[in-house]
């Protein structure tokens, strides 16, 4: 009998590879039972494995090896296996011996917010986002070839949520027998294994996502470290026995992300608490693990024996979530999970799934005989929803969703010694190469180079990294270099973005000794600092201006500070945010936070008191029941996975217009099927990989999406309830996913191009033959820097090093200037059209004061939530406008606007219970004119009742649209059709209606919903002809013709230039030509009618684009403006001119004509 049990080659491309550099083993079940340099060594180790009987082994040919022979089974250069057969009085035992590289027996995987296998396959715990790449596939680790799968099963609500999660790696293993489940892992199984034998006493942390984490005893007994590039600490901690001497009572590790573990002195997981003070226990009876929180949430997960055996393999069978629910685990004969079962809404039912129950379950395949890795998943709808491939040496090669989608092939190469390369190719073409090396046993990427091809160039980014293996260098696709600068920590101390160019920018920071936390983060123009308290909580954050500029005025050392505080222990949310005081000092800004004993939000006041409830809770920590400042309940219900189900808001008058919305799901949890209050809903619809394919509405109409299998939408049509086309968009795509063609209905043609890091460097458009293109560059930041138009004229953009703009040069060279402080706040702008206009702020934000280049000053006030309560003009206070708040009288006011006051009077605002306008009223001299409004349930707009008492009335169709308009004069009076037989396309525009005076409107579109005709007839009439017009359009939706099929004379055409600029126009107001300057600016219009030509010159200021002058034939009409950039002297020769006035609202007040006395 031939046993075949092991792990396989990691590299499939592997060439001239020194046999010591491998690992060899032996595996049994899913644990390395031995291992060495060699497959001679390993297979006589495999002797004391044997089957029971055996008691003697014939020497072979080679007695060096004594009492087994190695067959050669892998075609491999090396061979990937061996087999050792034995020979004996009993059957023939045949274990068989593979080979890995040493860092096949590392797990792979990261902690925390980060990808797991796909940041780091050692022990490092997870590093910066500057430092991880990308994974490739569904994730596949591009470093390692570790097929990395995390399925949460549960999440519950709060700011420190327990969760049931699985890690899958293909390839982990350890010699140290473990809570995991083979290659499957769940979150709260982390445990410390000890190695007190060795010379070099260590203790490896196993975490639950497959990391190992290697401490080894410095010269201080009970000091741990680890390399220098691990994130992660381990202490120990000592109490007192009964007779009072020091004995260690348990280990603490903190991780990467301020989660602090406890661990018992044997290693177990006692205890997790993160940051915030918040805590998560852990109890062990029997089989079964609980996990509690602070506030008495707990899950349960449940084991087949018993989980904590240090000889039984642990399975998890069931598990418990904070509502009760269960989620059940089966696993096939070779141990590995294979289904789950989730809760749905009909308990204990009967059914035909794994577990005899009507539960939808997900399938988890192992299709492959290579040790049986993960190989493919069939979600909850019974789809094939992935698909993973390995070599022979049990890399995963190809990772791909339902139909192919986001497909990538991987193949892998050593190079040489602690050179690896990986080229993967993705699901459109794609080729990419990615060098790594080794420093301090970790894989980092050094280069990645992506393969030419039709549509994208090749082009390279390289990594470079300090000693400690942290990024000290790294370039884009464009070449453009950013330099690191790490700590003993790994924490980023400076980033120096666009190395050696013009926008060259340096961003330092300090960090908290403690909490990997920043203290102070220095840019240019801008400190930012913050403190901490004991447990690690922001207490304030604080920005300082330190931009040295004094135009218009000097705001250096200004602060922008938000204060917070937290709720002791023992209270209601304790450790949890009690209070966020705002940056304000002239007002009481401050927001305030109640829990319940369960940690949920209870409440949330505003600094004008205004508070939201959240009344009722489930299990799970989603809300139930929540009352707005309005007094307004608000209901839901979940599904048992969590999924909303309905909001219904209550309605709190006796006539219980309660608005529901219900939603619906399918089994895999995507939404399928949203009602809305007045019956109108919208059903979406999903293929196998996921993906939204189509909506359709209670018409029966549809939108359609097709996508490529990079997820691009390449193709989207609307439907009528006929299934024929209304509307359809075509998009192509390059090999990057970059749309390179926009295809509309008429096949109209827009073209991108792009530079190695994806900016749009130029968009071609191609009407009639006729190229458009437009060009753009960007800066070493990736900021548009430059724009030139399809007749070479150039703009120009420039930025701070924060990004703000600070100047446009237009076409003409002109250049308006944009002055900024630290806080980012615009305090300058400089207009050659509009002067300069000068601002204020408060220590929020918000703007207090503009200046115009007149001179004349506005001023805001604000609320203490920062709602605009008045605008004045010191120079003229009629002008001034007030607004007010949260009135009573507006009924469900609170939060909203309920009066405004300006020059022309009072106007008030009232509210329904769901936020609508119910009513505005406008007093004008003594007099009040109300206008009111109705609705339905999903808040469409039904009726509207104007001061004079004439109602005008809505009839909906089943989508909520406007199907009809009738009105009454009065309440008494006889009704009147307005408008009726309201028609639309498919998710689109009004095509029709009937007048209420027997006139018909139809309105043509072409399929991008673009008009191409109206016609209004006479219904009835002998010649019912009112109105009929044609539009031609050219490839750039500019309209081309007018033909009207009523009276021709009045057609008319048109021409542009490249910048879509009307060039020319024909009609019956005779022959025109239009000519600009590169702004845009009117030159010239030449018209001829008649046989008589008329040329209209047009003169603007060489330092600014206001307009100076126009020369009709010789009549010159000149302009003068106001340093605002206001006309405020038209003179018109022989006719009659104006003087223009305007107030301090920049609004024109008055137009005197010329001779007359104002």
């Amino acid at each position: 009998m031939r046993m075949i049990i092991g792990f396989l080659l990691l590299l499939t491309s592997v060439t001239s590879v020194a046999q010591s550099e491998y690992y060899w083993v032996y595996i049994v079940g899913n644990s390395v039972v031995e291992e060495g340099p060699s497959p001679s060594e390993v297979c006589g180790k495999t002797k004391a494995h044997g089957q029971a009987g055996l008691e003697s082994f014939y020497p072979d040919e080679d007695p060096v090896l004594g009492g087994y022979t190695i067959i050669t089974n892998s075609p491999h250069d090396p061979p990937s296996n061996y087999t050792c057969v034995f020979s004996g009085s009993g059957l023939p035992w045949e274990p068989e011996v593979y080979f890995a590289p040493n860092i096949a027996l590392r797990g792979a995987g990261c902690s925390g917010e980060y990808e797991g296998g796909v940041c780091t396959d050692k022990d490092k715990g997870p590093p910066g986002c500057d430092k991880c790449p990308k994974s490739k596939g569904n994730p596949i680790n591009g470093l390692t070839g570790y097929k990395y799968q995390r399925e949460d099963f549960f999440t519950s609500a709060g700011s420190f949520p327990l969760s049931i999660t699985a890690h899958y790696n293909s390839t982990r293993f350890t010699t140290t027998l473990n809570v995991f489940d083979g290659e499957w892992s769940w979150n709260y199984t982390q445990y410390l294994s000890f190695n007190p034998f060795e010379t070099e006493k260590y203790i490896m942390l196993f975490r639950e996502d497959g990391v190992e984490v290697r401490f080894k005893e410095t010269a201080t007994a009970g000091e741990w470290v680890a390399d220098a590039n691990v994130i992660f600490q381990l202490e120990e901690t000592f109490g007192l026995d009964a007779n009072g001497m020091p004995t260690l009572t348990a280990y603490i590790v903190t991780t990467p992300t301020d989660l602090v573990e406890e661990y018992s002195d044997g290693g177990r997981l006692l205890k997790i608490s993160n940051r915030d003070g918040l805590s998560q226990m852990l109890s062990y009876v029997d089989d079964t693990i609980t996990v509690t929180d602070d506030f008495g949430n707990s899950i349960s997960l449940i084991y087949d024996d018993n989980p904590f055996s240090v000889v039984v393999e642990k399975k998890l069978v069931a598990a418990i979530d904070t509502d009760g629910h269960e989620y059940k685990f089966q696993h096939s004969y070779r141990d590995f999970l294979e289904f789950v079962s989730f809760p749905d809404t009909t308990a204990n039912v009967p059914g035909s799934n794994p577990f005899g129950e009507d539960n939808p379950f997900r399938q988890y395949h192992y299709e492959s005989n290579l040790l049986d890795p993960l190989t493919g998943i069939t979600d909850e709808n019974g789809d094939r929803f992935a698909t993973w491939n390995y070599a022979g040496g049990g890399f995963a090669v190809s990772s791909e969703h339902a139909g192919g989608v986001g497909r990538v092939d991987l193949n892998y190469t050593k190079i040489e010694t602690g050179v690896l390369e990986v080229t993967d190719i993705g699901p459109l073409g794609k080729e990419l190469k990615t060098t790594f090396i080794e420093i301090l046993d970790e894989r980092l990427i050094t280069q990645i180079e992506r393969a030419a091809s039709a549509t994208s160039p090749a082009a390279t980014r390289t990594f470079t990294y300090d000693v400690n293996g942290y990024p000290a260098s790294q370039s884009d696709w464009n070449g453009n270099l950013t330099n690191f600068v790490h700590d003993s920590r790994g924490l980023e101390l400076s980033r120096t973005e666009g190395v050696g160019t013009a926008a060259e920018r340096t961003l330092s920071t300090t960090w908290h000794p403690i909490f990997r936390k920043p203290t102070e983060v220095v840019e240019p123009g801008r400190t930012t600092s913050f403190a901490y308290d004991s447990l690690g909580h922001m207490l304030t954050r604080m920005e300082t201006d330190t931009t040295a500029q004094s135009v218009p005025y000097t705001t250096t050392g200004r602060t922008r500070t938000t204060t917070f505080t937290y709720l002791p222990e023992g209270v209601n949310g304790e450790f949890q945010v009690a209070t966020i005081n705002g940056p304000r000092t002239d007002v009481n800004d401050m927001t305030t936070f109640t829990y319940t004993a369960e940690g949920y939000i209870a409440s949330v006041s505003n600094p004008l008191g205004h508070t939201t409830q959240v009344t009722n809770y489930n299990s799970r920590g989603l809300p139930l029941s929540t009352i707005d400042s309005n007094n307004v309940v608000t209901n839901m219900s979940y599904h048992p996975r969590g999924w909303l189900l309905s909001t219904t808001v209550v309605d709190p008058s006796p006539s219980g217009n309660d608005a529901t919305t219900v939603n619906e799901y399918d089994n895999v949890g995507q939404l399928t099927k949203v009602t809305l209050a007045n019956g109108a809903f919208l059903s979406y619809e999903y293929d196998a990989a996921h993906r939204l394919v189509a909506i359709s509405n209670n018409l029966g109409e549809k939108q359609e999406f097709t996508l490529d299998v990079a997820d691009n939408l390449i193709l989207e049509n609307s439907r009528d309830s006929g299934g024929s086309i209304t509307r359809t968009q075509a998009r192509v795509y390059d090999d990057l996913s970059r749309m390179i063609q926009a295809i509309g209905g008429a096949n109209q043609l827009t073209e991108m191009v792009y530079d190695d890091n994806g900016n749009n460097t130029a968009a071609s458009l191609d009407p009639l033959g006729i190229n458009q293109s437009t060009l753009q560059a960007f800066d070493a930041l990736d900021r548009l820097a430059t724009v030139t138009d399809a007749i070479s004229n150039d703009s120009g953009f420039a930025y701070d090093a924060r990004d703000n703009l600070i100047s446009v040069t237009d076409q003409r060279g002109l250049t308006t200037n944009y002055v900024y402080d630290g806080l980012n706040n615009l305090i300058q702008q400089s207009s050659p059209d509009t002067g300069i206009t000068v601002y204020t702020y408060d220590d929020a934000g918000n703007q207090l004061s503009q200046t115009d280049a007149r001179g004349v000053a506005t001023n805001n006030t604000y609320d203490a939530l920062n709602r605009l309560t008045s605008v004045s003009y010191p120079t003229s206070s009629g002008e001034n406008i007030a607004y007010i708040y949260d009135q009573l009288a507006a009924g469900f006011g609170v939060g909203r606007l309920t009066q405004l006051t300006d020059q022309t009077g009072a106007t008030s605002y009232v509210y329904d219970y769901r936020g609508n306008q119910v009513e505005s009223a406008v007093t004008i001299q003594s007099n009040n004119y109300a206008t009111q409004y109705a609705y339905d349930l999903a808040d469409n707009l039904v009726q509207t009742t104007y001061p004079s008492g004439r109602i005008v009335s809505h009839q909906l169709d089943s989508l909520g649209r406007t199907e009809a308009i009738t009105t009454l004069q009065n309440s008494g009076a006889q009704l009147q059709n307005i408008a009726s037989n309201v028609g639309y396309l498919p998710f689109g525009p009004m095509t029709e209606l009937d007048y209420g005076n027997n006139l018909a409107l139809s309105i043509d579109n072409d399929q991008d919903y673009r008009v191409t005709g109206i016609t209004i007839d006479d219904i009835g009439a002998s010649n019912p002809d009112i109105l009929g017009l044609t539009y031609t359009q050219n490839a750039v939706d500019n309209i081309t013709a007018i033909a009207d099929s009523v009276d021709v004379n009045e057609s008319q055409t048109f021409i542009y230039d490249l910048l879509n600029r009307l060039q020319g126009a024909d009609g019956d107001y005779g022959d025109q030509s239009y000519s600009y300057d590169p702004v845009g600016n009117r030159l010239s219009l030449t018209t001829v009618e008649g046989g008589i030509t008329t040329v209209e010159t047009y003169t603007y200021d060489t330092s600014s684009n206001r307009l100076l002058s126009v020369d009709e034939d010789g009549v010159l009409r000149t302009l003068q403006y106001d340093t605002n950039g206001n006309i405020i002297s038209d003179d018109r020769g022989a006719e009659t001119g104006f003087t223009l006035e305007y107030n301090d609202q920049n609004r024109l007040i008055d137009a005197i004509p010329a001779g007359v006395q104002p």
